[in-house]
């Protein structure tokens, strides 16, 4: 049986659809697709009457929101604009003719250590994929998988067992001391012997998590005097010698963002390592730029120069 003219939709079509969908606003996609707010608008309509649902609603002050046939459309339609994607792809040489967008989610208080080099990498190895970076908390970017994120580098210790994932690098646990704490002399210090100093803790249920079952080891609870979200924000306050902090991930340079020196020592009295990951979603197709991208992340990430200046 065939399809009538008036049940029959394009993928310039379903392309318009994704990208309004993902802007949130007609104008928006408009200026993504370098077309005119019109042809947007008359394009939707099309798709719209072609399937015979209403896909948006249109606010004149919100933008457009999807309705709940436009939502169960979406995933359907970036799968169909992979798959025409992939369709392009020379199987003698696919690496080289990837193409399209991979939203690429990094937990916060990797980002500023494993974004670039994987960022790097992709414009190098594949000039043709447009990487988006998405920034957010662990269980944030989790719950995206999928939807809006299609890969997350996150923490494997604290992720769900039904999410899949590679394993990138495993990590050890550092103090951030002010410089001209007492202990900073040492080469490595006991959290026993700090235990019971002023903690500056990062607020994100990640490092909250990670920080409590650290003190539980020792029997302690840790005497929190801050609390902000950012890497750089706690490192400043420990600069400032307002406390000190524990950090999963060591960036290369002893030093707050104001300039300030600090002493990062490894914890040698609690072995509470984590595994630093990189995740998919198990029920949503992975498309073939995604698969690269996961290996790519995997060959950045395990490199000499990188693993001494993270001290992994």
């Amino acid at each position: 049986m065939g399809f009538d003219d008036h049940r029959r939709f394009t993928l310039r079509q379903l392309a318009v659809f994704v990208a309004v969908a993902e802007s949130g606003a007609i104008s928006g996609a408009a200026r993504v697709l370098d077309i005119s707010e019109t042809s947007v608008s008359a394009t939707l309509s099309d798709l719209e009457r072609a399937l015979g649902q209403r896909l948006f609603l249109r606010r004149r002050s919100r933008g457009v929101e999807l309705t709940t046939h436009g939502r169960a459309a979406l995933d359907r339609a970036r799968r169909l604009l992979e798959a025409a994607d992939e369709m392009h792809v020379d199987l003698t040489d696919r690496h080289s003719l990837l193409a399209g967008t991979v939203r690429l989610g990094v937990m916060n208080g990797l980002a500023p250590v494993l974004a670039p080099p994987v960022i790097a990498a992709c414009r190098a190895r594949f000039p043709a994929i447009r990487l988006e970076l998405v920034l957010d908390g662990q269980e944030q970017l989790v719950d995206r998988l999928g939807t809006e994120v299609d890969l997350a580098v996150v923490l494997g210790r604290q992720l769900p067992r039904r999410v899949p994932r590679r394993e990138l690098f495993e990590t050890r646990v550092h103090a951030v001391l002010p410089a001209d704490h007492p202990r900073a002399a040492q080469a490595s210090v006991a959290l026993r012997d700090l235990a019971d100093e002023p903690f500056v803790m990062s607020d994100t249920p990640a490092a909250v998590e990670h920080a409590y079952a650290m003190y539980e080891a020792i029997g302690a609870t840790p005497k929190v005097a801050y609390t902000c979200r950012g890497l750089e924000v706690v490192r400043s306050l420990v600069g400032r010698g307002l406390g000190f902090t524990l950090q999963v991930l060591r960036p290369s340079g002893d030093h707050s963002y104001e300039g300030l020196p600090l002493a990062v020592r490894p914890i040698d009295d609690v072995d509470i390592r984590e595994v630093v990951v990189v995740a998919w979603s198990a029920e949503v197709h992975t498309s073939s730029r995604a698969e690269a991208l996961i290996e790519l992340t995997a060959q950045a990430l395990d490199t000499a120069e990188l693993r001494a200046a993270m001290n992994v």
